[in-house]
């Protein structure tokens, strides 16, 4: 028997494209595919197991193999919020990273528009690091999906998307921890992952930079008429106004985490 095609759900730019069938996954090809799919054939070359392998391409479709596990969908479930979950996080951006290092990114077009130049090196990141991308086997995160917005970026820009999702950088109101608790939670990301003492504090100084550019990539794309993007838009927009609020308020706090 034929295995049948299953609805891969959790995205917003790609709702109801994404299908897996047995081991594969079909799913629009990424922006800039001959960057991304170079960029995933090398992280499968240095032995980094958690990310897709390419197997083809067909047209505007790309197969990728599946990562078997869950995605943390946000809200964070229980299993997500453990103390298991929140460092295995962190150790897979490390290994993510330190795979990444040896690629070039100077011969490829990357996706536009791309993280502010403060925040670029040499080093390709994720650069979309939430918890839909996020792949976890039990408690664990073993692998990152949808590198639709991978390019050159830097550690510090992968660590902001991922406290902001994982501490989490929320308001009060709408966070599952304590304001103690959540700033615990972003030191214990930057010590999970063993950013070096001069680059903690630029984390904390990101936070707020890349919260915009993240939103502001969700307007740009609902104005433009995208529907998933507009729904998602209108159910978020006062909670991340809450948290914007929030990460202003808190930017002292933060960077006394962050040391």
């Amino acid at each position: 028997m034929e295995p049948r095609a299953v609805e891969l759900a959790g995205g917003v730019a790609n709702t109801g494209r994404v299908y897996r069938v047995g081991g594969l996954v079909y799913r629009p090809a990424a922006p800039a595919r001959p960057a991304t799919h170079a960029f995933l054939r090398h992280l499968a070359g240095v032995g980094f197991t958690g990310s897709p392998r390419v197997v083809h391409t067909c047209g505007d479709l790309e197969i990728l193999s599946w990562l078997p596990g869950r995605a943390a969908r946000a809200p964070l479930p229980d299993w997500a919020l453990t103390e298991t979950a929140l460092l295995s996080a962190a150790g897979l951006l490390r290994r993510f990273h330190d795979a990444s290092a040896g690629f070039a990114p100077d011969e490829w077009e990357w996706p536009v528009p791309r993280v502010p130049q403060q925040y670029r090196t040499h080093l390709i990141g994720h650069n979309d690091v939430h918890p839909g991308n996020l792949i976890f086997v039990g408690e664990r995160a073993t692998g990152l999906i949808d590198f639709d917005l991978a390019g050159p970026s830097s550690a510090v820009w992968d660590l902001a998307t991922l406290a902001r999702a994982w501490a989490p950088t929320l308001a009060d109101e709408d966070a599952p921890h304590s304001e103690a608790a959540r700033l615990d939670r972003f030191t214990a990301i930057l010590d999970a992952y063993g950013l070096p003492a001069a680059d903690r504090t630029e984390v904390a100084e990101a936070l707020l930079p890349n919260h915009d550019w993240t939103y502001q990539l969700v307007r740009t794309a609902a104005r433009a008429g995208h529907s998933g993007f507009r729904e998602y838009w209108r159910a978020v927009s006062p909670r991340t106004e809450r948290a914007r609020n929030w990460l202003i308020a808190h930017h002292a706090d933060l960077r006394a985490a962050a040391c």
